[in-house]
C-alpha cells in the first residue's frame, strides 16, 4: 500500500512540475517531452512521469501522438473559449459570494493592496510583475469564497489557462482595459454589492477571451514567442 501511495504521489508531483515548466516557458508550445529528459530534470523515475503525461493529456495540456511521443499541446481557440466561459461563471459566482458574505476589512485591504501593486507595476511598465499580481489576485479571491469544491475547480482552470492570461496582457491597450475592469470589481467589493461584483468578474473574463478571439493568429504567434 505504501508503494502505491508513493507512486501516486510522485505522479501528481511530476504533473505539477511539468505544468510549472510549461507555465514558466521552460517547456515550449509544441516541444516534444522526452521521458528520459524529464526523469533527469525532475529527479523522478519513469513510471510516475509516464503516468503524469497521460494525466496531462486528459487535461489537454499534453498531446501524445502514437509512435511519435508526447508534446506540449498547442491551445485550440474553442478550448480556450470553453475555459473562459466556465471560469466566468465560477469566478463570477465566487466574487459574488465574497462580496456578500466573506469580505472583512482585513481581506478587503489585501485586495486593495494587490490592486495598488498592479497599477504601480503597470505604471513602471513591468508587465511580468503585472501578470504575476493578476494571477495572485484571482487566486486569492477564489480562496476567499471558503468553498472548497468551488475554489478547487477555479484554481484548476486558472492554472491551466495561466499561459493564455499572461500572454494576452502584453497586447496593446489590453492591460489598460484589464485595470479598468479590476477597478470596477474593486468598487463593487468596497460597496459590498454582490450582484455588481459577479457581473464585473464575468465581464472581465469574457473580455479576456474576446481579446484572444480577435487576435487569434497574433495570439498563437505571441504565445510561442513568449516561450522562446
Amino acid at each position: 500500500m505504501d508503494h502505491v501511495i508513493t507512486v501516486k504521489s510522485l505522479q501528481v508531483l511530476a504533473a505539477q512540475k511539468v505544468c510549472g515548466m510549461i507555465a514558466d516557458g521552460k517547456l515550449k508550445i509544441g516541444q516534444r517531452l522526452k521521458e528520459a529528459d524529464l526523469c533527469r530534470s525532475l529527479g523522478i523515475s519513469r513510471t510516475p512521469v509516464r503516468d503524469a503525461l497521460k494525466t496531462l493529456q486528459s487535461e489537454g495540456i499534453v498531446e501524445i501522438i502514437p509512435n511519435k511521443g508526447a508534446f506540449v499541446a498547442e491551445p485550440d481557440l474553442k478550448e480556450i473559449k470553453d475555459m473562459f466561459e466556465m471560469m466566468s461563471l465560477l469566478e463570477g459566482y465566487s466574487a459574488g459570494i465574497v462580496a456578500r458574505e466573506k469580505l472583512t476589512e482585513e481581506n478587503l485591504e489585501t485586495l486593495e493592496e494587490m490592486h495598488r501593486d498592479l497599477k504601480s507595476s503597470y505604471q513602471q511598465n513591468n508587465l511580468e510583475k503585472c501578470s504575476e499580481i493578476n494571477i495572485s489576485f484571482h487566486k486569492y479571491l477564489a480562496e476567499l469564497s471558503n468553498n472548497k469544491h468551488l475554489s478547487e475547480m477555479i484554481l484548476k482552470l486558472q492554472y491551466k489557462n495561466y499561459i493564455y492570461r499572461s500572454c494576452h496582457l502584453y497586447w496593446h491597450n489590453r492591460l489598460d482595459k484589464s485595470l479598468k475592469e479590476h477597478e470596477a470589481l474593486m468598487r463593487a467589493f468596497r460597496q459590498k454589492d454582490y450582484l455588481e461584483a459577479e457581473i464585473a468578474m464575468r465581464t472581465h473574463l469574457l473580455n479576456q477571451y474576446e481579446e484572444i478571439a480577435r487576435h487569434d493568429s497574433d495570439f498563437k504567434k505571441d504565445l510561442k514567442e513568449a516561450h522562446e
